[in-house]
């Protein structure tokens, strides 16, 4: 990360990523460096990552992956961290994967999804 401007997270959440990036991981990015987390909120530790960013040991984070989301009624913070006091934060509502483009293909998907149960043929891409 020391040799790295700006760090993208966009790793899935396991066992294995979470909490990979901490603090000392986000002094290696140094004063200079940008986080961008567009994975899992918990890939990257909470309270470090608000350090670094409140003390200006790295320049700004963009943040679109919380620790937490809110309830069914909409109530709840992204984090139990003020980051959203902080001048060098950019906080976006878990929306980067949101384009005109991903927007079509679900709605290309869902379509095809209905030719085929109409013509008798395997729904793709089900959860189970």
């Amino acid at each position: 990360m020391a040799e790295s401007d700006v760090v993208v997270v966009s790793a899935p959440l396991n066992d294995h990523t979470r909490d990979m990036i901490g603090g000392a991981e986000l002094d290696a990015l140094g004063p200079d460096g940008i986080l961008i987390n567009v994975g899992r909120g918990p890939l990257v530790q909470e309270q470090p990552l608000y350090d670094a960013l409140a003390s200006h040991r790295i320049a700004a984070a963009a943040i679109d992956v919380w620790y937490s989301y809110p309830d069914a009624g909409g109530h709840g913070a992204p984090s139990a961290l003020p980051f959203r006091d902080l001048p060098n934060v950019l906080m976006t509502p878990h929306s980067s994967g949101v384009t005109d483009h991903t927007f079509v293909g679900r709605v290309g998907d869902i379509t095809d999804n209905i030719r085929r149960l109409d013509t008798g043929r395997t729904v793709l891409r089900t959860c189970r």
